[in-house]
């Protein structure tokens, strides 16, 4: 849900994760949480500063057990923006906890200050903690960072559905791996309130990803009507099918970072008709999937 807005960006944040924060506030854990949402914050300006670096604006920012998440305002145009942006948290992450561990050398030279012990325990807590973050968002599942990375290159290799399938089963096994260690530890009075945590929020989302991964092709037609409405520009792949090819393959073949058109030719390799990505679109909702194409071009004619 929207809590608030930062110029034109919204900031939202899940029921579930307002719940943990009630959950650490009455277990006393406030000197934690305050740990993990700075090293978020931290985590998640990095992927905004780079993404408006390579020109993408940012909708909305979403706060998540795992991390701050930034959803950009249309498409990612490359496998390579998505890896640069993808890995930005990881490394910020990484450098907060080395930042953390080379002060704490120094907790004795400040103990005039503040308590040297606390100060070493709260360094330690903010090394751990990012470490965690950073290990964690490089696993190669989705949501995480990892995933996206992972994401970025596998598409390089296979098409975008089956690639968003395969990392997204892989987050709902790590997850579940996690939620087992958790009860592990539960069992031995280890008690962790952030694995427990990190790991239900992210079965959720891995979840959703492997939900919306059927529809990954029209939802990306539908985020660049969005970036046209806007009055910006989307680069164009042009493709020639058979007219035999069943529409529902052809909308599989589609980029989803491209504005699409595809040439529908005969056996002589004559051609037929030409149709855009969203004429496709309306007529998958119209006619269904299994029309051949040259059965759509006699229904729009």
């Amino acid at each position: 849900m929207k809590i608030l807005k930062a110029g034109k960006t919204y900031i939202e944040c899940d029921l579930f994760v307002i719940i943990a924060i009630m959950i650490h506030l009455i277990m006393g854990m406030g000197e934690h949480l305050f740990i993990m949402f700075f090293s978020l914050t931290l985590h998640e300006m990095c992927h905004t500063i780079i993404a408006e670096k390579l020109g993408y604006k940012i909708a909305s920012i979403k706060i998540q057990p795992f991390g701050f998440v930034a959803k950009i305002d249309g498409d990612i145009r490359s496998a390579g923006d998505e890896m640069l942006i993808a890995a930005a948290g990881p490394m910020c992450s990484f450098i907060l906890c080395i930042c953390a561990k080379a002060t704490a050398g120094y907790a004795n030279e400040i103990s005039a200050f503040i308590n040297a012990d606390d100060f070493m325990r709260m360094l330690t807590e903010i090394a751990d903690f990012n470490l965690m973050i950073a290990i964690m968002n490089l696993m190669p599942a989705l949501p995480l960072d990892g995933g996206r990375v992972a994401k970025a290159f596998l598409f390089k290799k296979t098409n975008y559905r089956l690639a968003n399938r395969i990392l997204s089963v892989t987050g709902i096994m790590i997850s579940m791996s996690l939620l087992a260690i958790g009860i592990i530890n539960l069992v031995n009075e280890n008690i962790n309130m952030s694995m427990f945590m990190m790991s239900a929020f992210l079965l959720m989302a891995a979840a959703k990803e492997l939900k919306n991964a059927s529809n990954a092709k029209i939802n990306s037609i539908m985020r660049r009507a969005s970036t046209l409405n806007r009055g910006e520009y989307v680069d164009i792949r042009e493709i020639a099918v058979n007219e035999n090819v069943e529409l529902g393959n052809v909308i599989s073949m589609l980029s989803t970072n491209k504005f699409n058109i595809v040439n529908v030719v005969d056996s002589d390799m004559k051609t037929l008709s030409r149709l855009d990505e969203g004429i496709l679109l309306t007529s998958a909702a119209k006619y269904g999937y299994n029309i051949s194409m040259s059965a759509l071009i006699d229904r729009l004619e």
